[in-house]
């Protein structure tokens, strides 16, 4: 009898809405099976800490750790925690943290911004992926628009790699990030719909072609006028017969990006079943395309939907520009002094495309960006 009563109380609690609670962390029920991946791999990252623990110098130990944390708060940026700080402090068990500086111990006396500015620059400095900054929101106030609000992910189904390669020059005093990135363009317009019961928008930003407007609108109309017929057409009948755009049967690097799109959204950990989710569904599948389309030719596509409010959107004459390794393009807005503040980011792109495309343009070489 109790055994029973047992797995009643488990099979009511896993249909609950409530969060449970992990050291002082409290997550969805959802997020279990990533907390049970996380002890799983923590046998693994003992490997990780060993490194560390024996590597030849202390600039060796740091980077391997910074490289775990940065895997860590995007793969658990979606907790909830009862203190800000314990976004970050609640991970360091599954990390090497041993070989952490010292300023970066615990300490629940420093303010939780001093703590995000202080882990973001340690782990941009160590591994130089700047991808990082494109799965939060800025923090804002008086913080470098560099530095992540670890506190909220970005809700973007972005499936981009945390790996990769780069390189970033922080100033001693912790205030600037300079990165060398491809300058795609200036931004020369700016488009957006919102949708009623559901907040998403398309906004773009030609880098080499003045008609992206045109197309845009072409793209936000159908999208909004045609949703129910786009479940059951494919991407390449979208582009194609809808838009008049050039499908995988023209551009065969197309057709994988639109293939993991589609695997990737109709896996997606909330599911789709409730009409705005369907509604939302749709919309990325068709945007994501847009957005492979755009970028292997030379265009660029912001697309974002459920971050209304919490991302500025791009302006004219924003910069957009790519940084080799990244999946995402950076926008930036110039203030005095020729330095740049972060913006927003695009939606996830395949990197092989952005090189087309700028091969296409005959864009080369690279340009320092200070961010602030």
């Amino acid at each position: 009898m109790g055994g029973l009563v047992a797995l009643w109380f488990l099979l009511d609690i896993e249909k609950s809405a409530f969060h449970w609670v992990w050291e002082d962390v409290y997550l969805r029920w959802q997020m279990y099976g990533r907390v049970w991946w996380a002890r799983q791999q923590r046998q693994l990252r003992l490997a990780a800490a060993e490194a560390a623990a024996t590597a030849d110098t202390v600039e060796s130990a740091e980077r391997i750790v910074a490289s775990e944390l940065l895997d860590l708060f995007i793969a658990f940026g979606s907790l909830e925690a009862s203190l800000p700080a314990d976004k970050i402090y609640a991970l360091l068990a599954l990390v090497p943290y041993k070989s952490l500086p010292p300023h970066l111990t615990p300490n629940y006396d420093l303010p939780f911004r001093t703590v995000y500015h202080d882990y973001a620059q340690f782990v941009l400095q160590h591994t130089g992926n700047i991808n990082i900054i494109a799965y939060f929101p800025p923090l804002g106030g008086d913080a470098p628009s560099w530095v992540p609000d670890f506190r909220e992910q970005i809700e973007n189904d972005r499936s981009g790699d945390s790996k990769g390669p780069g390189h970033v020059d922080i100033s001693p005093d912790g205030l600037e990030l300079t990165v060398r990135a491809y300058d795609l363009g200036e931004c020369i317009s700016v488009m957006s719909r919102p949708t009623e019961g559901v907040e998403y928008g398309i906004r773009g930003y030609p880098t080499r072609c003045p008609d992206l407007r045109d197309v845009a609108a072409r793209v936000d109309q159908e999208i909004v006028t045609r949703t129910a017929e786009l479940r059951s057409e494919d991407v390449d009948v979208i582009l194609e017969e809808w838009l008049g755009l050039p499908t995988s049967t023209t551009d065969p690097d197309l057709r994988p990006m639109w293939e993991r799109a589609r695997r990737e959204l109709l896996h997606k950990s909330d599911g789709v079943g409730e009409e705005d989710d369907e509604l939302r569904f749709w919309l990325k599948l068709a945007t994501t395309a847009f957005n492979s389309f755009a970028t292997s030719t030379g265009l660029l596509l912001y697309y974002s939907y459920n971050n209304w409010g919490r991302l500025d959107p791009p302006a004219v004459g924003d910069r957009v520009v790519w940084v080799d390794g990244s999946h995402f393009a950076f926008v930036l807005r110039p203030v005095e002094g020729g330095k740049f503040r972060f913006v927003c980011c695009s939606e996830y792109c395949s990197d092989t495309l952005v090189v087309n495309a700028m091969k296409r343009s005959g864009l080369e070489g690279q340009t320092p960006f200070t961010l602030v």
